[in-house]
């Protein structure tokens, strides 16, 4: 036992040296620490805070801009983004309750207000209960949510309801209250109305519900429906653009989306942050919601008169109606058929049977719905016919190659090198002698070749390419064609060629060119480029941008334009002049006739047309029609069909406009050529002593009615084709009485450069 004692080591005073060294040093080693853990956190403790934080788990919700509207020039909606909202399921949340009751209330609710399917809820949750986000249903209203919201009141307990009660009553009372003490000015205001803001009254509305909330977006309207489907053009998932002023404008339109982070914060309290979406800008268009709705409604009624009259199916192939201010180049109508839907584009079925439809690949479908949303009014081209036969005009008189005072023997034919027999007039057996203003009135052939002849080919090209043929007009609208093969050079251009172009054959152009081209002829010559887009304003109706009109050039004299407007002026109101069924019971107007013969020549299909101005004495709008392929009897006899549509739709336009008539309305405005635009077509015919109506052909072969091998170069215009044919007999259908040509390559028809939606 005391050997034992012996043997236990003390505690001495160097081991309690060593060991207070120890714990000093511990100390000291700690203090350090601290001291550098002080100096990290004072220079980069935000930083390591953040990068904490950003381990952590959070939410993040995209918060979706508001795309801008578009608008007609006096503010009428025609496009526009409507709030609504997609029902989103947070298993996670829902199932951290841990409360089954809860989670039946959920999804009996969901199920009764969304119509879905209670057991793929029930199975989604089961195999991703960690998931926060599930799209449950797509594009709800505010009273889908609303009704849901309802309905999981309505699964509240009494006590709850009645201190929900309570608490409502004693806002009200308190509110009270507060409104005795106003004075007099505050009890005034209380009559006004208040517009609460539609995110305030969303936040005041809705409901917590844990496991369940719904995300905002938004889905574009057009509450016209098709109405100028092509120039507004639609949208398709993520506010992507397709056509029309939507795609055109689309960056404009389209905004940048917002953020909502929500995150734990160094003390475990939710934090959010909200970068808050900017909305798109809106268009004001220069397009008139109620010319546009008159112009399609006579496009329309064409249809139906007409509809199975020669041939099974509508009244044309195809029509189109264009409208301008020609003094600022704004586009006022602009419509083309077919009409289809902006509400639901991609529908086949008013234009397929069932049948076709379920037969086409996605390659053959989407060829079919660019067909439909094609803009014929710019992305189409065809040889234009007599409506250029001012251009050719205003070429001579600004050359001074042509003083006005020429005259010219029309003897039904014109030879020149390239056509030995001869070219034929509209009339075979001559008008004899005519005037500059008399060629034009009743659309001789024989007359402008002549000119043209004068003219010469250097002279003409480059007028047509002043009057801008041959160029696009950049218009702000996509899929513009692109012409500049098909027209001549001067250096390829024969003198066939050139007698040809004189009146519109064997070269090409569109819609808008024409249109544009015609407006700087009646308006002093002045040549403004086509807009549909006025004025650009931001979200809250600030202006961003004002879009002038953009005067590019002048293209004849003023002088050269008061003769045009006079010569355009007779050839609706002159006793001989081929327009007259264009006339407006009141008003001065003038404009021109035009047929061309398409091609393949041996089929006798007509391009009909009508341009025109109003009024006479200051132009404020021009029209353009054209109508292919009418569906009639005699299609070269049509186009006193497109001068009908354009006076029924001048007579609406023009007191809409506050363009009052100047002129005594007859009793009896039918025999002014005013007559209903869906009347059926009546064949004038070759009257004593007068010129028919535009009935004739371009592109007719020379002398003959348009036989097998026809060419460009031997048309015929549209104007008085019914002498061509007289009932005695004449040089119709002559064999071999053409010339076999074919223009080159690049005069051929076309089809434009389109920007095609691919689905």
């Amino acid at each position: 036992m005391a050997n034992n004692k012996k043997k236990d080591k003390k505690f001495t005073r160097t081991m309690q040296k060593k060991l207070v060294v120890l714990f000093a040093g511990i100390i000291v080693v700690f203090i350090g620490l601290n001291v550098r853990i002080a100096q990290i956190n004072a220079k980069s403790g935000d930083e390591y805070t953040k990068s904490v934080l950003s381990q952590q788990e959070y939410t993040s919700t995209v918060l979706p801009y508001r795309r801008g509207d578009i608008v007609d020039r006096k503010g009428t909606v025609l496009a526009t983004s409507e709030r609504v909202f997609n029902v989103i399921l947070d298993t996670k949340q829902l199932l951290a309750t841990k409360d089954e009751a809860h989670i039946n209330k959920v999804i009996s609710s969901l199920v009764s207000c969304f119509q879905l399917d209670e057991a793929q809820i029930r199975q989604y949750i089961s195999e991703n209960p960690d998931n926060a986000y599930y799209i449950l249903k797509k594009q709800l209203t505010k009273d889908d949510k609303d009704a849901f919201e309802d309905l999981f009141r309505e699964k509240k307990d009494d006590k709850t309801k009645a201190a929900d009660k309570k608490d409502a009553d004693d806002t009200k009372a308190d509110e009270a209250k507060d409104s005795e003490a106003e004075d007099g000015a505050a009890v005034a205001d209380a009559d006004t109305d208040t517009e609460v803001p539609e995110e305030e009254e969303e936040e005041v509305s809705s409901v917590s519900i844990k496991g369940v909330w719904f995300e905002k977006d938004y889905v574009r309207k057009y509450p016209y429906g098709s109405l100028a489907a092509d120039e507004i053009g639609f949208t398709s998932s993520g506010n992507v653009g397709n056509g029309g002023m939507e795609g055109y404008y689309n960056s404009t339109l389209n905004g940048i989306n917002g953020r909502e982070y929500g995150y734990l914060n160094d003390e475990l309290e939710l934090e959010r942050t909200v970068k808050e979406a900017i909305d798109g800008n809106t268009l004001v268009s220069t397009l008139d919601v109620n010319i546009q709705s008159i112009v399609e409604k006579y496009i329309r009624e064409f249809n139906e008169a007409h509809r199975d009259e020669a041939r099974p199916g509508d009244g044309s192939k195809l029509t189109a109606v264009m409208m301008m201010n020609p003094n600022t180049g704004e586009v006022l109508a602009m419509a083309s058929t077919p009409e289809w839907d902006l509400n639901n584009p991609r529908d086949l079925t008013p234009f397929y049977s069932e049948e076709e439809i379920a037969a086409m690949d996605d390659e053959t479908r989407m060829d079919a719905l660019n067909k439909i949303w094609r803009n014929f009014c710019i992305s189409d081209t065809y040889e234009p016919g007599s409506t250029s036969k001012p251009f050719t005009i205003a070429s001579g008189l600004e050359t001074g190659k042509l003083n006005g005072n020429e005259t010219f023997v029309c003897d039904g034919k014109q030879v020149v090198p390239g056509a030995p027999k001869g070219i034929a007039c509209v009339n075979r057996y001559g008008h004899g002698l005519l005037t500059i203003e008399g060629a034009i009135n009743v659309s001789c052939n024989d007359a402008l070749m002549q000119m043209a002849a004068i003219i010469g080919t250097d002279n003409f090209c480059r007028y047509q390419e002043i009057f801008g043929f041959g160029q696009k007009t950049r218009i702000d609208l996509p899929g513009e064609a692109n012409t500049s093969g098909m027209l001549y050079t001067a250096d390829k251009m024969k003198p066939v060629d050139l007698a040809t172009n004189s009146f519109g054959q064997n070269y090409n152009v569109t819609m808008i060119q024409q249109i544009s081209a015609f407006c700087s002829v009646i308006n002093g010559g002045y040549y403004y480029q086509p807009h549909m887009v006025s004025r650009i304003l931001d979200a809250s109706g600030g202006t961003v941008q004002n879009i002038d009109p953009i005067l590019l050039k002048q293209t004849i004299s003023e002088k050269t334009s008061a003769t045009l407007k006079q010569y355009l002026y007779t050839t609706v109101s002159g006793e001989k002049g081929t327009a007259k069924k264009a006339a407006v019971p009141g008003y001065k107007v003038g404009g021109k006739t035009g047929t061309a013969e398409k091609y393949p020549r041996e089929d006798r299909n007509f391009l009909v047309s009508y341009l025109g101005y109003a009024p006479f004495d200051k132009p404020q709008v021009v029209i353009y029609v054209v109508i292919d392929e009418p569906n009639v009897e005699e299609q070269n006899h049509a186009s006193s069909l497109a001068c009908e549509m354009a006076s029924g739709i001048l007579s609406e336009v023009l007191p809409y406009m506050n363009i009052f008539p100047t002129e005594e309305i007859p009793e009896d405005t039918a025999q002014d050529g005013q007559q209903d635009p869906a009347s059926p077509q009546t064949d004038p015919g070759a009257q004593d002593g007068q010129e028919p109506q535009d009935t004739g052909t371009d592109g007719q072969s020379p002398e003959e009615g348009g036989q097998d091998g026809q060419t460009p170069e031997d048309g015929q215009d549209g104007e008085g084709a019914d002498s061509q044919a007289p009932e005695d007999g004449g040089p119709e259908d002559e064999e071999d009485d053409g010339i076999p040509y074919s223009p080159p390559d690049t005069q051929q028809s076309q089809e434009p450069d389109q920007n095609q939606v691919e689905e």
